[in-house]
């Protein structure tokens, strides 16, 4: 069993060109720009910014949400871009303090490069010249508690941020 998972794991690996880990990190990246995002405060903030990182943090929270399932990884990829296609890029109105629209455009990339990490680039199948379907990533144990401390984080973003 255990050769088999190996080998699931490196064909996964050989298709998307990355792993669960490295997942791992780009989301945990993005969730601590959230969390700073999350901890600006003042006056003159608009309310573009907090929904915007609200989105965000929705984004990172349903992305580390769906890398822990089964699902091949054409399949998560979708779900994951269903998600943070809108997170991808900020408007905030003019005159938005330099910090605030720096710090958002930071959580921005922090999406993109999620967005990124999980493309899937499937080999093509020799006979048909076709993609070949990509099988499911296969987190570790580690990879999985990363991932659901991730997801409560970055909810706990999405809730302050929502208010």
């Amino acid at each position: 069993m255990k050769k088999y998972l190996a080998g699931v794991l490196s064909l996964h690996l050989l298709l998307t060109g990355c792993n669960v880990s490295q997942v791992v990190q780009v989301i945990n990246a993005g969730v601590q720009i959230a969390e700073q995002a999350a901890a600006v405060t003042g006056l003159n903030i608009p309310p573009q910014y907090f929904a915007y990182v609200a989105l965000a943090a929705g984004c990172l929270s349903s992305a580390a949400a769906e890398e822990t399932t089964s699902d091949s990884a054409l399949l998560k990829f979708d779900k994951i871009t269903q998600s943070c296609t809108q997170a991808a890029s900020v408007t905030l109105p003019p005159g938005t303090a330099q910090n605030i629209a720096a710090l958002a455009a930071k959580l921005a990339k922090a999406v993109q490069d999620v967005l990124a990490q999980v493309a899937v680039k499937p080999a093509p199948n020799a006979r048909t010249a076709a993609p070949a379907a990509a099988p499911p990533s296969v987190p570790t144990k580690a990879d999985v508690q990363a991932l659901e401390l991730l997801k409560t984080r970055a909810e706990a973003v999405r809730l302050k941020m929502s208010r």
